[in-house]
């Protein structure tokens, strides 16, 4: 599990409701309840005398229809509103109920208002799940949003990424895919970087520009394991002074401690990339082809260049925007099921073209 989830356990066992509350971990059955149990396990052992229930959304709209019939909605009711803490998995199951979304809102407000912690499982995120209704996604997004990965060799994988960030021309632009190298590397810095949350798990983002004829690392966001943040080309961090001194303990996963180390920032770096290779870079992102926590494909964008560097100065450059909507055509031609994927789509471009195509 990843400090951010591990922060945010770590908050709602101790208690800390006005900042952890609501919560709402999204992702598969199995890495939600493995978080879940975390929970549960260190919850009933802080607070043995509270009271906790744990329900999945279709258990929850079949025990309501159940009283409802049997004429026990009043007693159902309060029996849901007494705990202190609710947690409630599978929450997109409950959409389209209307019933039930009904009732889960009154419920909500009643545990919140009371002091009662509420934390939420869910498949996708609530401006996903578009058969809820308006107030029960707001109620939902109220609090924390995690992402949880797939559980995996006894860990948790990665979510969707936040990327590195390209700009030329005053344009701000997505690298999706390239050829040689080298790119940044932080540990040739001497960092030991780690994830800043789950969308961020190598724990650093670059922000470079082409400019005057060469790649350059412009900004860095980077979180280090040991608080280590050394000048760079010159460049300190923003707020070196956030730093803790040599004697202060460093608490890596407690944003509310004094002497807590997160991410920093390096702004105007103006450092040379010695790069050699190719970069596909790309923008203006047709929303119709976006494909749900992957990366987006090359024929998805109206704009598609390729950028060739030696020892990172810029060769060349190709507008691959006219096959990028070649692309488009050949494989959606009625423009339908844009966010399938389709199997070798570029076997359909012409033999001088796909020559073209070095990144497929």
């Amino acid at each position: 599990m990843d400090r951010y989830i591990d922060g945010v356990v770590d908050g709602i066992i101790d208690g800390r409701r006005e900042i952890y509350n609501p919560v709402c971990f999204i992702g598969s059955r199995e890495a939600v309840a493995s978080v879940l149990d975390q929970i549960v396990a260190g919850y009933t052992q802080s607070y043995p005398d509270k009271k906790m229930l744990r329900i999945d959304g279709i258990t929850y709209s079949q025990k309501l229809i159940q009283n409802v019939k049997e004429n026990n909605l009043v007693e159902f009711r309060n029996h849901m509103k007494s705990c202190d803490l609710l947690i409630m998995e599978s929450i997109e199951e409950i959409g389209g109920r209307q019933a039930t979304m009904q009732e889960f809102y009154g419920l909500f407000d009643a545990l919140y208002e009371h002091g009662g912690q509420i934390i939420i499982g869910s498949a996708k995120a609530p401006n996903e799940i578009l058969s809820l209704e308006d107030r029960v996604r707001t109620q939902l997004e109220s609090g924390i949003i995690c992402n949880v990965g797939v559980k995996k060799d006894g860990g948790f994988s990665m979510t969707a990424q936040r990327g590195d960030i390209y700009k030329y021309n005053n344009n701000q632009y997505t690298c999706l895919s390239w050829s040689g190298g080298p790119r940044f590397n932080p540990r040739d810095y001497g960092f030991d970087p780690t994830a800043m949350d789950t969308a961020c798990w190598r724990g650093f983002q670059c922000i470079y520009e082409i400019t005057d004829f060469s790649l350059k690392l412009q900004e860095l966001y980077i979180y280090d394991a040991n608080g280590f943040y050394p000048e760079i080309n010159g460049v300190s961090i923003i707020d070196p002074d956030y730093l803790p001194d040599e004697d202060e303990e460093i608490v890596d996963n407690d944003s509310a401690s004094p002497h807590y180390i997160g991410p920093q920032t390096y702004h105007n770096l103006n450092l040379v990339i010695p790069f050699t290779g190719k970069l596909l870079l790309a923008t203006d992102f047709i929303h119709d082809y976006y494909i749900h926590m992957g990366l987006q494909r090359p024929f998805g964008f109206k704009k598609l260049y390729s950028f060739e560097f030696e020892d990172g100065v810029l060769k060349q450059i190709v507008n691959h925007s006219v096959t990028a909507k070649m692309l488009r055509d050949l494989n959606y031609p009625d423009g339908k099921s844009r966010s399938v994927f389709v199997r070798d789509p570029y076997d359909k471009l012409p033999a001088e073209i796909r020559k073209t195509v070095w990144w497929a």
